[in-house]
């Protein structure tokens, strides 16, 4: 037996025991996703919280911000099929705080939180990007700490586009046909059609909707 229909019938058996009673709507579920070779994966990251927008010497610049990123993929319980299909949204941020007694301080150019570049499809999925920050100069503090600038200059800071590596955990379909979401910081949709996937380490809320294609 091939391992793609052991793991599948591990998991069925798994399902059906802890789903007791089960309904026989519960029955046809775990078939279907049993019997399925072929699952469409649509995946939406989304983040919301702080980054650090200019890494000043001076003052750590630090805006909160949104970031969204679009992943559809064809999985045959083994491996991905085909290429993935990437959509990367523009970051949006709120402007810097502004430091009393000191002049704004100086954006020049874009903060984009994190952008997809390539992916290592498989049940730990690999994102491989970058996080580009943009130029800026930071009102330089009072080194005698009387007043919060007095305007002592300004430190430059030159833009940036550090690698980011993140790590997301591909759900098996099938539980969706469990009664209850696996944890793990995994938790069903509303609908029960979805993962979703709350990763406490780096902040980004995942949803993994499986549909079956064949």
């Amino acid at each position: 037996m091939p391992k793609a229909a052991i793991g599948r019938l591990a998991l069925l058996l798994t399902i059906l025991l802890s789903a007791s009673p089960a309904s026989t709507q519960d029955m046809a579920e775990m078939q279907k996703w049993a019997g399925a070779r072929l699952v469409h994966f649509h995946l939406v990251g989304e983040y919301n919280g702080p980054v650090t927008m200019i890494p000043s010497a001076e003052r750590a610049i630090k805006v909160n911000v949104s970031d969204r990123i679009e992943i559809d993929f064809d999985w045959d319980n083994m491996k991905a099929v085909g290429q993935p299909v990437v959509k990367n949204f523009p970051s949006k941020h709120a402007p810097p705080d502004i430091i009393p007694g000191c002049p704004p301080v100086k954006v020049n150019g874009t903060l984009e939180y994190f952008t997809l570049q390539s992916l290592d499809v498989s049940l730990m999925m690999s994102l491989h990007g970058n996080r580009d920050l943009p130029a800026g100069s930071v009102p330089k503090a009072d080194v005698n700490e009387v007043k919060p600038c007095a305007f002592y200059g300004w430190d430059d800071v030159a833009a940036s586009a550090p690698p980011v590596t993140m790590r997301v955990q591909l759900p098996q379909p099938m539980m969706l046909a469990m009664p209850s979401a696996p944890g793990f910081e995994m938790e069903f949709s509303k609908d029960h059609k979805s993962f979703i996937q709350k990763i406490n380490t780096d902040g980004w809320v995942w949803t993994m909707t499986p549909t079956i294609v064949k």
